[in-house]
């Protein structure tokens, strides 16, 4: 296993631990989760994957919509230059 999947996973495991917590303030929303914790908050997954960029720098996060996890589209950057060249302004 890669080390960008073992963080990987250790984000997504920090946002099931949290999901109760979430679900009472982030309702229906996006959360980014960077270092075992929310980073971001919104409306829409690509606004949240760049904030928490923009935050945090960090080369691996985990982002979903609290709630809608069976729906919404799972998103993973593995690398900083992948998400620079998604957005392209970040």
């Amino acid at each position: 296993m890669t080390d960008a999947h073992s963080l990987f996973q250790q984000e997504k495991q920090a946002y099931w631990r949290l999901r109760e917590s979430l679900l009472q303030q982030f309702s229906h929303r996006w959360v980014a989760i960077v270092g075992g914790a929310v980073t971001a908050v919104g409306d829409s997954a690509d606004d949240v994957m760049a904030e928490a960029y923009r935050q945090t720098k960090a080369r691996v996060l985990y982002i979903n919509k609290v709630g809608d996890e069976q729906t919404a589209l799972r998103k993973k950057i593995r690398r900083a230059e992948t998400l620079q060249s998604f957005f392209g302004h970040v």
